[in-house]
């Protein structure tokens, strides 16, 4: 009975996607062109899955070189690379990852992969629905991040490829890493325009058979300069936020309390910014309400490059992270091409709803229900 019923499920959103495609499809300005090859293998209890990667390139008509090329991989729904010009059309991965498959089973810092079922933080690992406690795997002194130990991070998720994007869909069982329900979810990456410049647009559905939390979020850490750039590449950005207010964190968690900030909206030269909030950015910031649209939650721009990244989203906040925990030179994190990723080289922009919002009943609901559709829209737009 349970396959019938999420074989329905997944045709209603397989109908919602295609009709998503087909908007985006009526933009004419972009070719995108999409190749499927191998990744690797993930062997798990003694079982093998194949795990494969997608590069989709982007092309201005009239152009002969892309606008932009994504690769993604089917493990953790991720993007493994990012490449997008420069003002002289120079191409530069501006996304922090790795070269293997092995190496993101392995790496902790949840480099480009979709999170689930709950972004960021759920305080003392723990929630009550309708009665019931669930307790959550503990993965960090003060409590649940991201999901778990094992979120949506690391599974390996299906793939159907359009003509302009590729849908990965995951079927997340009750009970897993403590979450009730069995919940289907699917988050499509689509190259395509938007007032006129290159764009990764990503949108998450999902559903499930009994009221769970469900806020995904995208988990890129980004430098305009190049991946491997390092902290003199992301200190030469400027930035700007949308917000007038942060959450309050208590050890990280967010209790319900709001703080304005000054200056609002903060921007200008990013190592200010820094400044301004304690030597790094590791917080969530309160966006306007999108109504029925998208609102702009961050723009970076690196003016020796050109290039320029803001973030629309339809969600009510944006955690934005400057990789404060990373380590610190001669240290680091062995990345793509023998880049070497430390502390303050990178920045995470990850539009979500209120973090621990399970917890804390003056936030937005966070519960997806039976018989509703869990919607989240974010557009990554480029500039050069």
């Amino acid at each position: 009975m349970w396959w019938k019923m999420i074989s329905f499920h997944h045709a209603v959103l397989l109908f919602i996607f295609s009709a998503l495609w087909l908007e985006v499809q009526t933009l004419p300005q972009m070719k995108v062109e999409i190749t499927r090859s191998p990744f690797g293998v993930i062997t798990e209890n003694g079982l093998q899955t194949k795990v494969d990667k997608f590069i989709m390139t982007g092309t201005l008509a009239g152009q002969s070189s892309p606008a932009v090329v994504a690769t993604l991989s089917s493990f953790g729904a991720n993007v493994v690379s990012l490449l997008v010009p420069d003002s002289n059309g120079t191409l530069e991965d501006v996304v922090l990852g790795f070269d293997t498959l092995s190496e993101y089973e392995q790496q902790d810092a949840y480099m480009g992969a979709t999170i689930g079922r709950t972004a960021s933080r759920v305080g003392d690992s723990a929630f009550t629905l309708n009665g019931t406690t669930y307790r959550l795997p503990r993965n960090l002194p003060d409590g649940h991040l991201h999901g778990g130990l094992r979120g949506f991070d690391k599974r390996v998720w299906t793939a159907e490829v359009s003509d302009c994007g590729v849908t990965f869909s995951y079927l997340s069982r009750h009970g897993e890493e403590g979450y009730p329900g069995d919940v289907l979810v699917q988050v499509t990456y689509s190259l395509t325009m938007m007032s006129a410049s290159p764009a990764l647009s990503l949108s998450y559905r999902g559903l499930s058979t009994s009221s769970t939390p469900l806020s995904m979020t995208h988990h890129s850490y980004f430098n305009l300069a190049g991946h491997g750039s390092g902290e003199a590449g992301l200190k030469a950005h400027d930035i700007s936020i949308n917000a007038e207010k942060k959450l309050v964190l208590e050890g990280g968690i967010a209790t319900g309390g709001k703080a304005v900030l000054n200056p609002a909206p903060p921007h200008g030269p990013l190592p200010d910014v820094m400044q301004q909030m304690g030597g790094g950015i590791d917080d969530i910031f309160e966006l306007p309400y999108a109504d029925d649209g998208l609102v702009l939650a961050a723009k970076l721009s690196h003016a020796p490059s050109g290039r320029s990244l803001s973030v629309f989203t339809d969600q009510r906040a944006v955690v934005i992270y400057t990789s404060n925990y990373m380590p610190v030179a001669p240290g680091g994190i062995p990345g793509k091409g023998g880049a070497l990723y430390r502390k303050h080289g990178s920045i995470a922009l990850e539009t979500s709803a209120f973090p621990n919002a399970v917890n804390v009943p003056s936030f937005p609901s966070v519960i997806l229900k039976p018989g509703q559709v869990y919607k989240h829209e974010c557009v990554y737009q480029f500039g050069a």
